[in-house]
């Protein structure tokens, strides 16, 4: 392997960086992630409480 090349064939820019930009697909993705977040603790909200609504149904006979 040789010494790198030292001649003049590159192109010096100002550079801004901007940070990181999320593609359209992650964000849809963590969209839907979100919304199934919510309906999994509103169904674990309702089957509780249909179990106790059941368990004082079955238990007052």
């Amino acid at each position: 392997m040789g010494e790198p090349e030292t001649g003049r064939d590159y192109i010096e820019t100002k550079v801004v960086s901007v940070g990181y930009v999320k593609h359209p697909l992650q964000v849809v993705l963590e969209a839907i992630d979100w919304v199934m977040l919510r309906l999994e603790k509103i169904f674990l909200v309702v089957r509780d409480w249909l179990l106790v609504i059941r368990a004082s149904l079955f238990s007052s006979t």
